[in-house]
């Protein structure tokens, strides 16, 4: 069996030092995210080799799946954080994925809220005690 290069062997503690001594803000409520994330690529890629065809195949699974542009490139930066922590290339090719906006369906007109506002609303029969 061959050595395979295995990026998630040190932890997570030790990949958030990293994160930290590079100046990544890691605000408290983003550390249990990024935790997360980090966790979810060290299963997938257990008994894989990291190698850019896997980061691709691990892109490409989550967005068969529906996860979000925005979730995608917060995986790529983790494996562009791996590269610069092994001093590796394996993500450097690898574009981020164009976040879409999409509007909000519908949104009132000033007139439309005014009319919601002022609208009278008959609660029916009155209290003899109001």
């Amino acid at each position: 069996m061959r050595n395979i290069f295995d990026p998630f062997k040190d932890g997570w503690q030790s990949f958030h030092e990293f994160l930290v001594f590079e100046g990544h803000s890691l605000k408290k409520s983003s550390v249990q995210v990024e935790k997360s994330r980090y966790l979810t690529l060290s299963r997938w890629f257990k008994n894989k080799e990291y190698s850019e065809d896997n980061i691709r195949a691990f892109l490409t699974e989550k967005r068969f799946i529906g996860i979000k542009s925005n979730t995608l490139n917060k995986y790529i930066q983790i494996f562009k954080s791996i590269d610069k922590k092994y001093t590796t290339l394996f993500a450097s090719r690898i574009k981020s994925y164009k976040v879409v906006h999409t509007p909000p369906e519908k949104v009132l007109t000033f007139e439309e809220m005014k009319m919601i506002a002022e609208a009278k609303i008959d609660y029916g029969k009155k209290s003899e005690f109001l």
